[in-house]
C-alpha cells in the first residue's frame, strides 16, 4: 500500500525527522530486511520490487514524490520484514520515520484525530485490495492500460499531444509490472500505438487526448 502525505503534514507531527540522500540504482533497503523504519520521498523515484521462490522478479511499484513506503509483513514472532526491495530509480531524498516515532505520535493524538486516521487507513486498505482483487482478473491488455493510467496520474504532464509519462519505461520494466511475459506485454503494447491509444516518442509514453485512455481512472 502506498500512502501520499503533504509536507505539512510530516513538518507537522515529525519535526525531528532524519533526512538520507540515495545516489541512483543504490538499494534503500532489501527484500526481508528488518523493517523497523518507513520512509517518506521528498524527491526522486523509487521502484518497489519482489522475487519469489522461483526466482521471477516483478516491479511492484514506482514511487513518487510525497508517498510513503516500507510497509512490512508480520511474521509468527511478531518481527517486521520488508515485503519488497526499495531501490533509487532516481536519485532519492528520503524522510526516514521509525516505526517507534510513528507509534508515539499515534498515543498522542486525541480521539476524533485517530478515529479519523483509522478510517482513511481502512479506505486506503480497502482500496488497494480492491484493486489487486480486480488486477488478478484482468488480462495483459487491460491491467496494462490501467498500469499506463496510473502512471500518467502520478508522473505525467500534460502538453498539446496528451499526458506525457515522465519516466523512461522499458517493455522489461511494464512486463514486469503487469505480470506478463515480455513478449507478450510488447505486443500489447504494439497494438495500442497502432490502435492510437497510446504514442512513444524520445523514450516517452504519451497518452494522447483523442484516447480514451487519458479519459479513464486506474480506479475504475
Amino acid at each position: 500500500m502506498l500512502w501520499t502525505v503533504a509536507q505539512e503534514q510530516i513538518n507537522e507531527f515529525f519535526p525531528k525527522h532524519v533526512t538520507q540522500f540515495r545516489s541512483k540504482g543504490s538499494v534503500i533497503f532489501t527484500q526481508d530486511s528488518p523493517a523497523d523504519v518507513l520512509y517518506w520521498l521528498k524527491k526522486g523515484i523509487v521502484e518497489l520490487s519482489r522475487v519469489e521462490n522461483k526466482g521471477k522478479r516483478f516491479l511492484a511499484r514506482l514511487v513518487g514524490p510525497t508517498e510513503i513506503f516500507g510497509f512490512a509483513e508480520i511474521d509468527e514472532r511478531g518481527e517486521a520484514g520488508a515485503i519488497f526491495e526499495a531501490r533509487a530509480r532516481l536519485p532519492c531524498e528520503l524522510v526516514m520515520l521509525t516505526r517507534q516515532h510513528v507509534l508515539n505520535v499515534f498515543q498522542r493524538l486525541d480521539g476524533k484525530t485517530l478515529t479519523s486516521a483509522i478510517v482513511q487507513l481502512n479506505k486506503l486498505w480497502s482500496e488497494q485490495a480492491l484493486c489487486w482483487a480486480s488486477f488478478v482478473l484482468m488480462d495483459c491488455r487491460e491491467r496494462l492500460t490501467y498500469v499506463l493510467i496510473d502512471l500518467a496520474r502520478r508522473f505525467g504532464t500534460h502538453d498539446e499531444r496528451g499526458t506525457l509519462i515522465v519516466l523512461d519505461l522499458t517493455h522489461q520494466d511494464l512486463a514486469e509490472m503487469v505480470g506478463f511475459s515480455r513478449a507478450l506485454t510488447s505486443r500489447v503494447i504494439g497494438e495500442l500505438l497502432n490502435d492510437g491509444l497510446l504514442i512513444f516518442e524520445q523514450s516517452r509514453y504519451v497518452l494522447p487526448n483523442r484516447s480514451e485512455l487519458a479519459h479513464q481512472s486506474p480506479h475504475r
